[in-house]
């Protein structure tokens, strides 16, 4: 267990307002979870199933999830529904950036850059302001930025066994190619607080700094 991913949920009564020094302070009502200020003014009604983070500073970006269903049809006719989670985003002031509609999303280390996963359209990147730096379809997967670089993966066909075949490489935050995508391999560093990582090719390793 690690004590720092757990949360203590006390009455409002029984909060110390005046030493949480967060721009916004989470508060859950009727099992839905909503914000407000350390002056107990609610700036996000309790309306999210899920958060993902805290507004530690006026840069702080914070993921807010809901549950929704999605029909599927059976080979009998009938309809089977599936709960799954949707993610947005939420900055410091409250303002829903990113509507909850993704099915997953990444936040860079400097809280400037946004990686967003559809079930349908694949991997996007943009910036804080919405602003598409790598459009979706570029990638078969993209991890969130660290140190301003971005782990990609891209299909590249099928090998001798009809299985997909896909290769790694690293962008930056530009979009610009820093690292070949020609590796079998590259070692996530997207929230590891790393100084380097380790790609893989030709049953080789080679240690990129950043």
């Amino acid at each position: 267990m690690i004590m720092s991913d757990i949360r203590i949920i006390d009455p409002i009564s029984n909060h110390n307002f005046e030493a949480d020094n967060r721009i916004l302070i989470p508060f859950i009502q009727n099992h839905k979870y909503g914000f407000m200020t350390r002056n107990r003014q609610i700036v996000v009604p309790a309306k999210y199933d899920l958060i993902y983070g805290e507004f530690e500073n006026t840069d702080s970006l914070v993921r807010v999830g809901l549950t929704t269903g999605k029909g599927y049809a059976r080979k009998n006719g009938e309809i089977q529904v599936y709960l799954r989670k949707i993610w947005g985003l939420l900055d410091s002031n409250g303002k829903l950036i990113v509507e909850c509609e993704y099915d997953g999303i990444s936040i860079s280390d400097d809280q400037k850059y946004i990686t967003l996963r559809d079930s349908v359209k694949g991997y996007t990147l943009i910036d804080r302001n919405g602003n598409t730096i790598i459009p979706y379809g570029t990638y078969s997967y993209m991890d969130g930025a660290d140190h301003g670089l971005v782990r990609v993966k891209l299909y590249t066909g099928v090998d001798d066994n009809q299985l997909p075949e896909y290769k790694w490489g690293i962008v930056d935050t530009a979009g610009n190619i820093v690292l070949p995508i020609k590796y079998s391999g590259i070692w996530n560093f997207h929230g590891k607080k790393r100084m380097s990582t380790r790609a893989e090719i030709d049953g080789h390793s080679e240690i990129i700094n950043f």
